[in-house]
C-alpha cells in the first residue's frame, strides 16, 4: 500500500529471512522489515517508524511450574530458544550463553516440548501461538515474560527510499493531529 501510494513499483519476493538480508545486504532488494536490532545493522539501515510490537512469552508444559515471568529469570533457568532470535541475543548479551539451548527448529522444539511435557521456550508471543494452534497443541501454556520488546521497522540500503516510506506515517499523524485541532 506504501509503495502504491508513493507510486513507486514493487515486487515482493518471499525468501527465508537470512536470503532476504543477504539480498538486501548485497543489492539484489532494495527494502525488507526487520528486527530493529544492533546484531542486523551489517544489513541495512533502520526507517524511523516502528511497523509492529512483538513481545515474548514463555512456552511451558501445563503439568509444570512456570519459572520465567521476567527478563531477568533467564539468567537463572535453562530455556529453548530460537537461533539468532531476539532472546538468543539478549541472553548472549547478558552473559546467560549457558542458560540458552538454541535450537534452528523451533517448530519441533515446540513438538518435542508438548510430547515431552518437560522444558520451556522462549519466543515471541504471536509466533509461539500461531505455532501452538496450528498443530493443534493443547498441553502447553504461554505465559508472558517481561522483558524488552521487538520493533519491526523497514529496512535498506537506500535512504531516500526510506524517507519516502517515512514521510507516509508523517503525513498521516500530520492529517490525525489536523483533525483532532479541528475538533
Amino acid at each position: 500500500m506504501i509503495c502504491s501510494e508513493l507510486k513507486i513499483p514493487y515486487k515482493i519476493r518471499l525468501t527465508s529471512r537470512q536470503e532476504a538480508f543477504d539480498d538486501l545486504r548485497d543489492g539484489r532488494s532494495d527494502l525488507t522489515m526487520a528486527l530493529s536490532a544492533g546484531y542486523l545493522d551489517e544489513y541495512g539501515q533502520y526507517g524511523e517508524n516502528t511497523i509492529t510490537l512483538f513481545t515474548q512469552s514463555v512456552a511451558t508444559p501445563k503439568s509444570k511450574p512456570v519459572e520465567i515471568y521476567n527478563f531477568k529469570d533467564l539468567g537463572k533457568h535453562r530455556v529453548i530458544v530460537n537461533d539468532n532470535s531476539l532472546s538468543h541475543h539478549l541472553m548472549l548479551d547478558y552473559g546467560w550463553a549457558d542458560n540458552a539451548i538454541v535450537t534452528k527448529d523451533i517448530k519441533g522444539a515446540i513438538q518435542q516440548l508438548s510430547a515431552d511435557e518437560e522444558g520451556q521456550i522462549v519466543w515471541n508471543t504471536l509466533s509461539l501461538k500461531w505455532i501452538i494452534h496450528q498443530n493443534q497443541i493443547d498441553n502447553l501454556n504461554i505465559t508472558p515474560v517481561n522483558m524488552p520488546h521487538g520493533e519491526y521497522k523497514f529496512m535498506s540500503n537506500d535512504p531516500q527510499l526510506l524517507s519516502k516510506i517515512d514521510s507516509i506515517n508523517r503525513r498521516s499523524e500530520e492529517r490525525r493531529v489536523g483533525k483532532e485541532c479541528r475538533s
